[in-house]
C-alpha cells in the first residue's frame, strides 16, 4: 500500500511499511509530512548575478537526523517546476544550495523534504529576477550649458522605477539621492559653484546595474534683485492732494518674479515725514503700495525705496527713483 504527501510539484507517495508511515512521533510523515521547509530571504529578489546561493530552514526535529534531504525545485518564467538538486540535511536545521544557475528573467524556487517514507509540502515560492540591463536615463532638466542664477539646480528626469539615483557635482562633492517613482521619475537638488559644474547623474536599479550620465551647468553670480517704478515721477504743486502708487518687482536670482515676499517701501519728500508701507508680492512679482503725496509738499526732488528680505536669496534693494515736486 502507497500513502501519499502533497509537494510543490505533485503528490509523492511512499510505502505505507516504511518508518513513519503510521504517523508516529519522531517520523517523517507524522512530523514534517505537512510541515514545510522555508526559504531564507524576500519573495521576490532582483540581482545582476548569474548564480545565487539558496538558503533556508527545515523542522528542528530533522536536525541531525540521517536518510533526509532537501530538494531544490526551479522553474523559468511561467515554465514547470524542475527539481535541481538535493543537499543532505546537516547537523542543524540550517541548509545551503551553492552556485545556483538563473537564468535571464524569473527563477522561482521551491524546496522540499525527501526521505525514505516520501517528499513533503513544498516552501513557499521564492522568485529571483536576473537583470543584466543597465537602467536607461533620461535628463529632463537643466538644460546643458544653462547658467544657473542661485544656489542650487534642480535635475529632473526618469529612469528604471524604483532605481536609486545620485547626482554628484565634481566642482563642489555637494550630491543628492533619490528613489525613481513607480513611473520611473525623479526631481533633486545639488548645489552649484560659480562657474562650470560637472554634474554626474547615477542610476542603480535594484538588480545592481549602474548607468551614469553627466550635465554641466554654469553658475551665475545672478543675484535677488528689486525693481522700483512710480505711477508718476513728476508731480504738479497745483494737483496736490493726489495718489502716487510704488510698484516694487522682486525677481530671484534666475529672474523670475518671486511671490510671497514683503517689499517696505519708503518715499521722502521736500517738506514731509517720510511716507512708508509694505506691500507682498503676487504671483507676478509685483508689490504696490498706493500712498497720497499731500498739500503742502514743497517743490523739490524726493526719492522713493524699495527693499526686501528672504530666507533663500539674502536681501536686495532697488536702485534709488527720483520723484519730482514741480510748480
Amino acid at each position: 500500500m502507497l500513502q501519499s504527501f502533497v509537494g510543490g510539484s505533485g503528490t509523492r507517495t511512499a510505502a505505507s511499511g516504511a518508518p513513519g508511515a503510521s504517523g508516529a512521533p519522531g517520523s517523517f510523515a507524522g512530523q514534517v509530512g505537512q510541515r514545510a521547509p522555508s526559504l531564507d530571504g524576500q519573495a521576490l529578489i532582483q540581482t545582476r548575478s548569474t548564480s545565487v546561493t539558496i538558503s533556508g530552514a527545515v523542522p528542528a526535529e530533522l536536525a541531525g537526523v540521517e536518510g533526509y534531504s532537501v530538494r531544490l525545485y526551479a522553474s523559468v518564467g511561467d515554465g514547470q517546476a524542475q527539481p535541481v538538486r538535493d543537499a543532505t540535511i546537516g547537523t542543524t536545521s540550517l541548509f545551503t544550495i551553492r552556485n545556483v544557475k538563473l537564468e535571464p528573467g524569473r527563477n522561482t524556487f521551491t524546496v522540499t523534504i525527501v526521505g525514505q517514507d516520501g517528499e513533503g509540502t513544498a516552501s513557499a515560492p521564492q522568485t529571483w529576477v536576473l537583470d543584466t540591463t543597465k537602467p536607461k536615463i533620461t535628463l529632463t532638466a537643466p538644460a546643458g550649458g544653462s547658467t544657473v542664477n542661485r544656489p542650487t539646480v534642480e535635475i529632473d528626469g526618469t529612469t528604471q522605477p524604483g532605481a536609486t539615483v545620485t547626482a554628484l557635482n565634481g566642482a563642489n562633492a555637494a550630491s543628492a539621492t533619490t528613489v525613481a517613482d513607480a513611473k520611473g521619475r525623479f526631481t533633486m537638488e545639488v548645489q552649484v559653484e560659480v562657474g562650470s559644474n560637472a554634474i554626474n547623474v547615477t542610476a542603480t536599479d535594484p538588480a545592481g546595474n549602474v548607468a551614469t550620465t553627466q550635465v554641466t551647468v554654469i553658475g551665475g553670480t545672478g543675484r535677488l534683485r528689486v525693481d522700483l517704478k512710480a505711477s508718476a515721477t513728476h508731480i504738479t504743486i497745483s494737483d496736490l492732494p493726489r495718489t502716487l502708487v510704488l510698484v516694487g518687482t522682486v525677481l530671484d536670482p534666475d529672474g523670475k518674479p518671486l511671490a510671497g515676499v514683503v517689499v517696505a517701501f519708503t518715499l521722502n519728500l521736500t517738506g514731509l515725514p517720510p511716507l512708508s508701507g509694505q506691500a507682498t508680492t503676487d504671483a507676478n512679482g509685483r508689490a504696490t503700495f498706493p500712498t497720497t503725496v499731500p498739500a503742502g509738499t514743497e517743490v523739490g526732488q524726493g526719492l522713493a525705496t524699495a527693499t526686501t528680505s528672504t530666507g533663500p536669496y539674502g536681501d536686495a534693494s532697488a536702485p534709488l527713483l527720483k520723484i519730482f515736486v514741480v510748480r
